[in-house]
This record gives structure tokens, sequence and C-alpha cells, in this order.
């Protein structure tokens, strides 16, 4: 049974660090009993400049296996194409961390950034 989805994005807290972050939305999942020993599908969001980077970055990741969603959103200023990467990975701090850092250097070469991650809990 899949509970509620949880969102992180760089924007929830200003003051800490995308690690303590990471800790801190593991954590919450923890407490509201969420199994973080099962594997499960985790979007890494990623807002790219302009439809071409975002295909471009898009392509780098589905030729890898990966499964990837492009949308025109608007949603971050300047940056108004969210590509969505989705891995299924055990939700570890360190997995997570040295997935969004491998993510966002990629995203960097075509002109965007790292947007935040999220997946669904499972209890």
């Amino acid at each position: 049974m899949m509970v509620g989805p949880l969102t992180l994005t760089s924007g929830d807290s200003p003051r800490l660090n995308d690690e303590d972050l990471n800790r801190q939305v593991l954590q919450q999942m923890r407490a509201a009993g969420d199994d973080l020993r099962t594997p499960r599908p985790i979007d890494f969001s990623h807002a790219m400049p302009d439809a071409a980077s975002a295909a471009s970055f898009a392509v780098e990741f589905l030729t890898r296996g990966f499964r990837v969603a492009v949308e025109e959103t608007g949603s971050t200023p300047n940056l108004p194409w969210d590509v969505v990467v989705t891995i299924v990975m055990v939700p570890t701090l360190h997995t997570i961390n040295e997935t969004e850092r491998d993510l966002g250097e990629a995203a960097a070469n075509h002109g965007g950034r790292p947007d935040g991650w999220g997946c669904a809990q499972i209890p």
C-alpha cells in the first residue's frame, strides 16, 4: 500500500544544505512509518532553460535506461522546462545524495539545475 507522496524542493528551507534537507526528509519518512529498506521509484526533478536543453538532458538518461518525463511548466523563473528522471532505488541518505550530485552535474552541463526529489511512502 502506498501512502501519499513526499516531495523535497530546494526552496523548502534556505538555511539547510541539500544533505541536511535530504536527511530531514528521510527522518520524516521513517517517523511516518515508511520502510526505508524497500526500493521504490524516486523522481529527481531538474529545471532547464529551454526545450533543447531539456531534450538533450532527457536523452542522456533515456539512453541509460531510466524513465524520463519532460514538461514545460514555467514553475521556475528563467528555467521553465522540468525534466524528471525516475530511478528505482532504496532511499538512503547516501544513494539520494550521490544520485542528486550526479544528476545535478549532468543538468548543469545542459544549463539546468536540480529542483528536488520525491517518492511515495511505503509502510
